[in-house]
């Protein structure tokens, strides 16, 4: 046989492999349940629908160019700091899962205040600062509107010329999600330990316990261990309670000459890196079932932090890059990632808010983990989509 004939046979084996691996994804996927996830909120028969937007749409809009093709940013003008921000243990940065360190619960307080309840945005919004307010991490959903698959909403209010973003009480809009743009979909079952609901609170305690843990203690009398004073007190914090060391950084993005956004974002901590001050954004991820994910941390996290992190930009697309834009619309010079394995014994699953081993910190700048996303200019209220 000639070698055009060898090659020839080969690459019709290769098709043929192609074929059939393509036909046992669809078999595959014609056969597993189809899960349905609830909407976040009723909708009431009597509402009137004044507009809808596809989620495919959005991921069409893009920046304004320059004549040289360059995208238009708007820049940000910060307009005050408030609160404190602690020192990063750089400590964290070198535990690996051979020395892997227990994550401690936290006892200090957290707010999520909504936007209408901010005295700070209430005071800008009587200084006529802005014409649409909002939270960073309400922003940051509707930029990555179309990567979300679970049901979320916003309240927007309209009064005397601004518009004001909220969440609803007792939504589920400040909850983590895990592994939400997954292949394998989780069930929505409120029983079940590894359903929806019980993930997200789990996800967002460990998420809250690692960004206190990995700070400096300020009742260590160590290097450091005074917090950093942001600016001004803590718009939140009553006189003598032990809330979280954030800073909180209110600030403006002229989209057009009639559409101004005052958002407020929060950064976690700050760390000295070359002789200068870098302000962090912390975050933790929270391992599902490797079984399921296919990537058992504790055995690639050292050799193999790329496939990682690989895995959770597909599984949790959508919460990735919304962190990804609060901390460019906060100006955070880092993100610090923690990786939140479940316990060793797949026996005894942790409940939520559980203690997680702490195996590994991976920190990057923000704009590596995500390209620079296009903007829902000028017709949404917000810098970046």
């Amino acid at each position: 046989m000639g070698q055009g004939a060898s090659r020839e046979r080969s690459r019709q084996q290769r098709i043929q492999s192609k074929k059939q691996q393509q036909w046992n994804t669809w078999a595959f996927n014609r056969n597993r349940d189809q899960i349905t996830y609830n909407s976040s909120v009723d909708i009431r028969p009597d509402w009137s629908v004044l507009e809808q937007v596809q989620l495919s749409a959005l991921t069409k809009l893009q920046l304004p160019t320059d004549k040289a093709g360059r995208a238009i940013v708007p820049a940000a003008e910060d307009l005050g700091s408030y609160g404190r921000v602690r020192w990063f243990d750089k400590a964290f940065d070198k535990v690996t899962p051979k020395f892997e360190k227990e994550l401690a619960k936290t006892r200090r307080a957290v707010y999520n205040v909504t936007t209408s309840d901010d005295p700070v945005m209430a005071e800008l919004s009587k200084k006529k600062a802005g014409t649409v307010f909002a939270t960073d991490a309400m922003v940051a959903s509707i930029m990555c509107a179309a990567r979300s698959v679970y049901g979320w909403d916003l309240v927007v209010t309209k009064q005397n010329g601004q518009v004001f973003f909220d969440k609803r009480e007792e939504s589920n809009f400040d909850l983590l999600t895990v592994s939400e743009t997954a292949q394998e979909p989780i069930s929505d079952d409120k029983d079940n330990i590894n359903g929806v609901p019980q993930l997200s609170h789990e996800s967002t305690a460990a998420n809250f316990n690692y960004s206190q843990q990995v700070l400096v203690s300020e009742s260590g009398g160590g290097e450091n261990s005074r917090a950093m004073e942001f600016g001004k007190p803590d718009p939140f914090a009553g006189a003598g309670e032990d809330c979280a060391a954030v800073g909180y950084r209110y600030r403006r993005w002229a989209l057009n000459d009639d559409v101004k956004l005052v958002t407020r974002c929060e950064i976690n901590g700050v760390v000295e890196s070359k002789g200068a001050k870098s302000l962090l954004s912390i975050k933790a991820l929270t391992e599902f079932d490797s079984k399921v994910t296919g990537v058992d941390w504790r055995q690639k996290i050292e050799t193999q932090k790329g496939a990682v992190i690989a895995t959770e930009l597909k599984n949790n697309a959508n919460k990735l890059a919304k962190w990804t834009c609060c901390a460019l619309l906060s100006g955070a010079d880092q993100m610090k990632l923690g990786y939140t394995p479940h316990p060793s014994s797949p026996s005894a699953p942790p409940p939520p808010a559980a203690l997680h081993p702490t195996p590994s910190t991976f920190h990057l700048p923000p704009s590596a983990l995500y390209p620079l996303p296009s903007t829902l200019y000028p017709s949404c209220s917000c810098p970046y989509s």
